[in-house]
């Protein structure tokens, strides 16, 4: 069964390092079970920066993966991590995907496909 996720990826980030580091990472994942074990996965890293930055991120992201299926419901999990660090005084890291309107991370939906 191949298992296609579409997720909707709205959001903004600041990066200040004045005089240490900072960084901000976003990694969307997804994951199939059956039988209470995951057979298969796909991880996708969206955004990976470091030092001065600022902008806003609006895209559409896909993960794909095929897994084998038994004749039970299965289940897909799909997550996003975000990570956010920011070394020494003055310094900033922020990401904001969850606050207001604008700024989100939604799954949109999850197709499957069988090969026959």
């Amino acid at each position: 069964m191949t298992v296609d996720v579409r997720i909707l990826v709205h959001g903004f980030y600041i990066l200040r390092s004045a005089t240490g580091s900072a960084a901000f990472s976003l990694t969307l994942e997804a994951k199939g079970y059956q039988y209470g074990y995951s057979w298969a996965s796909a991880t996708l890293p969206v955004l990976n920066l470091s030092g001065d930055a600022m902008d806003r991120y609006d895209n559409t992201k896909h993960l794909q993966f095929v897994m084998p299926v038994g004749a039970d419901p299965f289940l897909v999990r799909v997550s996003a991590k975000l990570r956010a660090t920011a070394k020494s005084g003055g310094t900033l890291a922020l990401g904001d995907f969850a606050t207001g309107a604008g700024n989100y991370i939604k799954t949109t939906w999850v197709n499957t496909y069988s090969p026959d």
